[in-house]
């Protein structure tokens, strides 16, 4: 069971380097990816081969697909609504974040924070949540979407926003037992980037 979960993050992780797209495709290139990744993971439950490496331990009993579809749709929205940098820092804050927590998590984390969540898979959350986000921030175009961080952004507003919002969505990831963290962490994460860099002087 665990072995098969950590071959689902794997997925989870190299999916989320879609994020990379927002460096080289035009908006309705990458809306038009989004969907069609909706799409194939709606049919995906008719190749079971597929279906069985994508879909969560525990909604493996129900059919259900709802964390992947919560996963490819946020990834549609944050394309369509924010700029290309916030976007980018919300699927790579899920992607890395949230699957290197499980993994580094289930592999050595020995001391429980909560019942689901150990203190290296907080921590790895943490982590690569900030890495992530401040790799998206610094190389992604500030392309401007509805939702928006300042065109220009200093190392330090980076840095600081970068360490802020991850601490906060990994608190928040790590305590939510009753939402699905595929939807709330990357909206959540790009809108809170926005307000932290709009509101920093710095």
């Amino acid at each position: 069971m665990i072995e098969k979960e950590v071959k689902r993050k794997i997925i989870h992780i190299l999916v989320g380097c879609f994020a990379f797209a927002y460096l080289f495709l035009d908006r309705i290139l990458i809306v038009l990816l989004c969907i069609l990744l909706i799409i194939l993971t709606i049919i995906s439950k008719r190749y079971k081969r597929i279906y069985f490496f994508i879909i969560r331990v525990e909604e493996e009993k129900k059919g259900a697909l709802f964390g992947v579809l919560y996963y490819t749709t946020s990834m549609l929205i944050l394309s369509i609504f924010f700029d290309y940098r916030l976007a980018g820092a919300g699927v790579l804050a899920l992607a890395w974040g949230d699957g290197f927590a499980t993994i580094l998590g289930r592999r050595y984390g020995k001391y429980k924070i909560t019942s689901e969540s150990t203190l290296v898979g907080c921590f790895s959350m943490f982590a690569f949540s900030f890495f992530g986000t401040a790799v998206a921030l610094s190389i992604i175009p500030p392309v401007p979407g509805l939702i928006n961080a300042p065109f220009f952004l200093s190392r330090s507003k980076i840095l600081i926003a970068s360490i802020g919002v991850s601490l906060f969505s990994t608190i928040f990831e790590s305590t939510s037992r009753h939402v699905n963290d595929n939807i709330t962490v990357p909206i959540m994460h790009a809108v809170l980037l926005a307000l932290a860099t709009n509101m920093m002087k710095i």
